[in-house]
């Protein structure tokens, strides 16, 4: 972590001009004159690793050199050696904080930052991913707007690359963060802060390839075009398929405030939580992906987080139930000494708590201290940790130029691009929708139906329906079927069509029975935000309680036909209900779960979960269940 500060981070003392050139002389060859015209001796950056200076190539070229300290690769993994050990040491003290995924990744990662030859080639890496939206080339593809990512890098110089010098070419400019430079060009802060954050997103979803170091020193800005330049790729991540799908998941769920999604993503990421520590995953997702904001309103609202956290921490301090885990002082002949414990029972002023070692003991409870919360997290994945660091660097980036920025709004598109294109078939294949290929609709051609509908029973279950058909083939291939006097199928598949194209619908299934045939069968579109493969015939989805949305349906549905009175009782309707005590059950009260019987069954259905396929079982136990409150007092 100490060796973070990359490159231009200008703050360090500079070596000696007399280091530099013999270093130069030894990994290009020859005697420095032979490749440049001339070398400034005082280098216009220096930071832990290198120092840079301002040179012109033999011919003219300007270009700026990139020059490694000497004995900086011994140093820097000697202090990874003594933060592991810091780390281990700390690990053992205080278990839930384990650094040592931290420092493993960086121990991983920054020694490449020693070799510039990797650099040289991770910047090319990254040019040549990101060049294809540079506006006129995004324009060209059709690619939108939104998506165009405006940065620019310096060129590597061909054969003037070592692995501890590089040359690049010179780009006159100035350090995104120079507020001065920024007012005297009249430079659009909020549209670098912009393409910064598409262009790390697109290299973070997309490519699975990232720079992971973007603090202002390695940004800089056109002074002719006001366009941001990246520098300095040592420091790099590279994330596996099934990690930055992942990580697409994540940043889609959070925006979508799926929960289901999340936890999915966060699992997939590696991220594990305890099982038995409270935790808002939702909070945490929010947190990391949060707007940025100036530095005036960020620091304010870190201000107020920690005063938040504090008063919650006092206030909860001050209270403890049985369960709870918690210190204890101990009065002896040497003096007091703190032991764990687990109360059993707060009584008036004094706890009865149950020690380690499994001695019960009343003690003041004033002599009671509810232990520190419990880290929630039982592991950060390695991935995570230059992914949350990239974040941070942006979110300081908008803060240092006092601008806002949504990192949800610049960075989902690009997460969405990754999920579409994550082991997914291609647009026409994934809009398609397709009639039941393995069994004709409707049974045996013409059986129970008319000749038109025979006409629709052959068509579907020839072999060439077993294919994908666009939707006008369908339509085609399934003409005459009418249910007074309505193309009924052709209007269901063009309004299922119409929904996938609208991205109304994801993707969806149908099937329309007639006298418990199916007369209808389709599906298409995609399974989900974060699985962009098609829809099939059998797609499982989670219909977890879609009864309870039908039957409602159906009952409205006979109330607007007066056949059913919400306030009559369910008794009058079936009589069989009436036992235990539920006569006075109105239609309206089982509704709204008003009824009493929000339990009812559990028993039962806990013996054999598949009574819930037996409708007869499931009247039997409803008939004879007992109310738990009296029906109309309450919501349950």
């Amino acid at each position: 972590m100490l060796y973070a500060h990359s490159l231009t981070q200008d703050s360090l003392p500079a070596r000696p001009f007399s280091e530099i050139k013999a270093l130069l002389e030894k990994e290009l060859g020859g005697r420095i004159e032979e490749h440049f015209e001339h070398v400034d001796p005082v280098p216009i950056a220096c930071a832990s690793i290198a120092q840079v200076h301002r040179a012109r190539l033999v011919g003219g070229r300007e270009v700026v050199i990139k020059a490694q300290h000497g004995r900086v690769a011994k140093r820097l993994l000697q202090d990874l050696k003594n933060l592991e050990t810091l780390c281990d040491l700390v690990r053992r003290l205080e278990p839930d904080f384990d650094f040592s995924p931290v420092v493993r990744e960086w121990a991983r990662e920054i020694p490449g930052e020693l070799d510039f030859r990797r650099e040289a080639g991770n910047q090319r890496r990254v040019e040549r991913n990101l060049a294809y939206l540079r506006p006129a080339n995004a324009a060209r593809l059709g690619v939108p707007d939104a998506l165009a990512i405006d940065v620019t890098f310096p060129q590597i110089i061909d054969g003037l690359f070592t692995e501890r010098v590089l040359v690049m070419s010179y780009i006159d400019g100035f350090k995104v963060n120079d507020m001065a430079k920024l007012d005297e060009h009249k430079a659009d802060r909020v549209r670098i802060v912009d393409h910064v954050t598409r262009a790390y997103a697109h290299q973070i979803f997309v490519d699975g390839f990232y720079s992971a170091d973007p603090h202002p020193g390695n940004i800089l800005v056109d002074r002719t075009t006001l366009m941001p330049v990246l520098l300095d790729f040592g420091l790099t991540k590279e994330l596996d398929a099934h990690t930055r799908y992942n990580f697409a998941r994540l940043l889609v769920a959070v925006a979508e405030q799926d929960m289901h999604g999340l936890l999915d993503a966060l699992e997939g990421v590696g991220l594990k939580l305890r099982p038995d520590v409270p935790f808002d995953a939702a909070l945490l997702a929010r947190y990391f992906f949060r707007d940025a904001k100036t530095q005036a309103v960020a620091r304010a609202e870190s201000q107020q987080r920690r005063a938040d956290l504090r008063r919650r921490v006092a206030e909860a301090a001050r209270h403890v139930y049985a369960g709870d885990r918690v210190d204890v002082k101990l009065r002896g002949f040497l003096g007091t000494k703190s032991r764990k414990g687990e109360v059993l029972w707060v009584g008036d002023g004094h706890v009865r708590v149950k020690l380690t070692n499994g001695e019960e003991k009343e003690v003041p409870r004033d002599a009671v201290r509810l232990q520190a919360g419990r880290s929630p997290i039982d592991a950060w994945p390695d991935s995570f940790i230059f992914f949350d660091r990239v974040l941070g660097l942006l979110r300081g980036l908008t803060a240092a130029l006092n601008v806002t920025q949504s990192y949800l709004d610049v960075m989902v598109p690009y997460a969405r691009r990754a999920l579409e294109s994550h082991d997914a078939p291609g647009a026409d294949e994934q809009k398609t929708i397709k009639a039941a290929p393995s069994a004709p609709i409707v049974g045996a051609p013409g059986e129970h139906l008319p000749a038109a509908h025979a006409q629709v029973s052959a068509a579907v279950s020839t072999p060439a329906a077993d294919a994908a058909m666009p939707l006008s083939a369908v339509a085609v291939a399934l003409p005459g079927f009418g249910v007074g006097g309505v193309d009924r199928l052709g209007g269901i598949s063009e309004l299922v069509q119409e929904l996938i194209d609208s991205e109304d619908v994801l993707g969806c299934q149908v099937c329309v029975l007639r006298n418990g045939e199916p007369i209808v069968d389709l599906w298409g579109g995609r399974l989900s935000p974060y699985d962009r493969r098609p829809v099939a015939r059998d797609s499982l989805f989670n219909c977890f309680s879609v009864t309870k949305g039908v039957v409602t349906a159906a009952v409205l549905s006979l109330v607007q036909q007066g056949r059913i009175d919400l306030s009559a009782p369910v008794a009058k309707y079936w009589p069989a209900f009436a036992a235990e005590g539920k006569d006075k059950i109105t239609v309206e009260q089982v509704l709204n779960h008003q009824a009493g019987l929000a339990n009812a069954g559990l028993e039962e259905l806990a013996r054999d979960p598949f009574l819930v396929a037996d409708a007869d079982a499931m009247l039997q136990i409803l008939a004879t269940a007992t109310p738990e409150i009296a029906p109309g007092s309450e919501t349950r």
